[in-house]
């Protein structure tokens, strides 16, 4: 009853004197477990859930109220195993389904998103949440319009929901209609919302609509909530961190920044990145890359050029100027080359993790995977022909010995930035869990040399053409680099490159608020702003300090 009218104080204190040591009441501990992540307090949350699951191990609602108390404390591999033991027993438990596809776009695992979120609004075509997850999904994936679709068919079915809403507003910003989306939540806004997905949206554009100071009084409001998912305070944290960098308070930015990343997975350890990097180049030797099988299946008539980098490079801008020529398709961060990477060791058939397992890949296999590829890209194209598509995946770098293997004649535009302030841009980024690196200077600095090391064997064991681009100079002398990128591509010279920041290309990316403005030089050298601090990355780059 207590529960029932949601008195969970007192709901709570009832149910610790029956959960005894003596209990053996799966239902009680769950209960109680339950009242816990209501309550904020996740590790107490997830110890009830354990006694409950030593209990009783088929019924799902335990492990999903497991995953969420894990979650809640940044446990997101042991989240997700919960959800997928919850799904093992119940394919039908939708709330699972929902919170598995939220955990894998988290982790950069947008197929697997897709697939589930698919399935949960098959399921329940109706469930508002359902539609805003598949929105969610496919506004990661670049796919605007099915994304738009899924957030308007959630706003019909409720018009009064803050994340649909969110969606929607999210989509006019990364089109660069700042006003647009902050009519959009304005009503939120003003009804004091503490939805967090409308609180970093109302942050990003907070500069172009001169709101600022508002958007951050907005984010420190919100932070005092102290039952916050520790997700969502890593969200706002960043956002207050690029509020107050916008505002040249260097010291608090880097302070919210800080506590932001402290938040994060702390599960990168750089000396075993080094053996693993160690293993990969001794696989990718000259002797693989020049006598291995190629994939005879290729798009004809249209060149491929995957730009790649460290995050934060200068990846997006890159592909937004080429992007704007007529013949060009821009795709954006495509997941088909990280995901053939998973699945290979299965097509291959082999006990082998990847690279490995290309020891006995097939003929038909490299064909197949070259084929997909080209037919995932032409889906989002549509029924026009480009003479260049481009793949702005930035990790691919880790991939370039596989391209070579799909795409003999493809091109690679490598950019590159001042360490420092790619590093620094890492930090500053929340990730979300796909670069755990990211978390720490020091490891950040490690990893970045690491990086350097695959490049330069790269260039020496690829026939692949590899054109440097380097940040600072594009940002000198736009034009000069811009014709150089165009030559590159082989096409003729547009002048419409140039403005590439007049392009109605939605841009998915988290640089969408930098590329849909003209080149500004504010971001170089940007380092110097934050010098008291950096220590530790001047360390891990291996600087004398």
């Amino acid at each position: 009853m207590l529960l029932q009218q949601g008195r969970l104080p007192e709901a709570r204190v009832l149910l610790q004197k029956i959960c005894t040591s003596a209990c053996v009441d799966s239902e009680a501990f769950y209960l109680l477990a339950n009242t816990l992540l209501h309550l904020g307090e996740f590790a107490e949350a997830v110890a009830c859930c354990e006694r409950a699951l030593a209990l009783r191990k088929d019924m799902p609602a335990i492990y999903f109220c497991h995953a969420m108390a894990l979650g809640s404390l940044g446990q997101v591999d042991g989240a997700k195993y919960s959800l997928e033991a919850a799904l093992r027993i119940d394919p039908n438990h939708t709330e699972s389904r929902l919170r598995l596809g939220a955990v894998c776009l988290m982790l950069g695992q947008h197929q697997d998103a897709l697939k589930h979120y698919k399935l949960a609004t098959k399921a329940q075509p109706q469930n508002v949440e359902t539609n805003i997850r598949l929105g969610d999904v496919y506004l990661a994936l670049g796919e605007i319009e099915k994304a738009r679709s899924a957030y308007r068919k959630a706003v019909k079915l409720q018009p009064a929901d803050p994340n649909a809403t969110a969606g929607l507003a999210a989509i006019a910003a990364r089109s660069n209609d700042p006003r647009t989306a902050y009519t959009l939540i304005q009503p939120f806004l003003d009804q004091g919302s503490d939805t967090v997905s409308i609180a970093i949206l109302y942050a990003d554009i907070s500069g172009a609509i001169d709101q600022r100071d508002e958007a951050m009084v907005y984010l420190k409001n919100l932070l005092e909530r102290s039952s916050l998912p520790i997700d969502e305070r890593r969200q706002l944290l960043f956002a207050l961190g690029k509020v107050h960098d916008a505002l040249a308070d260097y010291k608090a930015a880097f302070e919210y920044y800080k506590q932001a990343n402290e938040l994060g997975a702390d599960s990168f350890d750089p000396w075993v990145s080094n053996d693993q990097l160690k293993n990969y180049i001794d696989f990718w030797g000259a002797n693989c890359c020049v006598n291995a099988k190629v994939a005879r299946k290729q798009s004809k008539g249209q060149q491929l050029i995957c730009i790649v980098g460290m995050p934060r490079s200068g990846t997006s801008l890159v592909e937004q100027i080429i992007g704007s020529h007529p013949a060009v398709y821009p795709a954006g961060e495509l997941q088909e080359i990280n995901d053939l990477a998973a699945q290979l060791p299965m097509l291959t058939k082999s006990a082998k993790p990847y690279p490995f397992c290309l020891e006995s890949v097939s003929q038909s296999v490299l064909d197949a995977a070259a084929k997909n590829y080209f037919k995932a890209v032409s889906r989002r194209a549509g029924s026009k022909r480009f003479a260049v598509i481009t793949d702005k995946m930035p990790s691919n770098y880790w991939h370039l010995g596989l391209i070579q293997l799909l795409f003999p004649g493809g091109k690679i535009i490598h950019c590159i930035r001042d360490p420092r302030d790619t590093c620094l841009s890492c930090y500053f980024q929340n990730f979300a869990g796909q670069h755990p690196y990211a978390n720490d200077l020091l490891n950040l600095g490690m990893y970045y040399r690491q990086y350097e090391k695959l490049m330069r064997h790269w260039r020496n064991v690829l026939d692949l053409e590899i054109m440097d681009v380097h940040y600072e100079n594009l940002v000198a002398d736009p034009e000069q680099v811009s014709r150089q990128l165009i030559e590159y591509c082989k096409l003729d010279w547009d002048s419409c490159v140039l403005r590439y920041y007049d392009s109605k290309r939605t841009v998915v990316t988290s640089s969408f608020d930098q590329v849909t403005k003209p080149v500004y030089k504010d971001s170089l050298a940007r380092w110097h702003h934050y010098e008291g601090f950096l220590e530790s990355l001047h360390k891990g780059l291996g600087y004398d300090i």
